[in-house]
C-alpha cells in the first residue's frame, strides 16, 4: 500500500496548525517509524490516514483513494485496507484471547472456519497459542501490544 501527503495542512482552529504544507511518501512494503515530540503531529498525521480528519489543504493519495473530503463509502473500504491500534486500544475483558483477535474478522463478515485457522496462525506467532481460551484477567502474558498485533495482522498493513 502507498501513502502519499503533498504539501497537507491541517488546522485547528486559527492559530493551531498541526501540520505545515507536509510532504512524504511511503511506499509498499516499507517499515516507517512516525515520532516527534508532543504535538508535532504524529496522531493527526494517522487520523488523517484513515480519514478520521480531511485535510484543511493539500492532498493524500492511498492507494486509488484520494483524501479530500468525507466520503464514508470511501472511508469504510480504505479502513478495512489498513489496521491501526492507537494507545488507547480497549481489550474486551468479557472475550478470550481467541475471540478478541478475532473479532477484526468477525467485523469483516469472514467465515467461521477461516476466522479460526488465522487465529489459530496469529496466535502462534505471537507466542499465544496455549492462552486461545484465557481471558485477559487469566495471564500476565496477554498484554495489549500482542492483542494490538493479533487485531492488525489481517490487513498485513500494520501502522501505529
Amino acid at each position: 500500500m502507498r501513502i502519499i501527503f503533498n504539501k497537507v495542512s491541517k488546522n485547528f482552529g486559527k492559530n493551531a496548525p498541526a501540520l505545515d504544507e507536509t510532504s512524504f511518501e511511503i511506499n509498499e512494503g516499507e517499515f516507517v517509524f512516525l515520532v516527534g515530540s508532543s504535538g508535532a503531529g504524529k496522531t493527526t498525521v494517522l487520523r488523517l490516514i484513515i480519514q478520521d480528519l480531511i485535510p484543511t489543504s493539500g492532498k493524500i493519495e492511498i492507494e486509488k483513494f484520494v483524501i479530500s473530503k468525507k466520503n464514508h463509502v470511501d472511508t469504510a473500504k480504505l479502513r478495512r485496507k489498513i489496521g491501526m491500534v492507537f494507545q488507547d486500544f480497549k481489550i474486551l475483558y468479557n472475550r478470550t484471547t481467541f475471540e478478541n483477535v478475532a473479532i477484526a474478522l468477525e467485523i469483516l463478515g469472514k467465515k467461521s472456519d477461516e476466522i479460526s485457522k488465522k487465529v489459530h496462525e496469529v496466535l502462534h506467532l505471537v507466542g499465544l497459542s496455549d492462552k486461545a481460551n484465557f481471558f485477559p484477567i487469566q495471564s500476565r502474558r496477554i498484554t495489549k501490544s500482542i492483542y494490538c498485533e493479533g487485531y492488525c495482522w489481517w490487513t498485513k498493513n500494520f501502522i501505529g
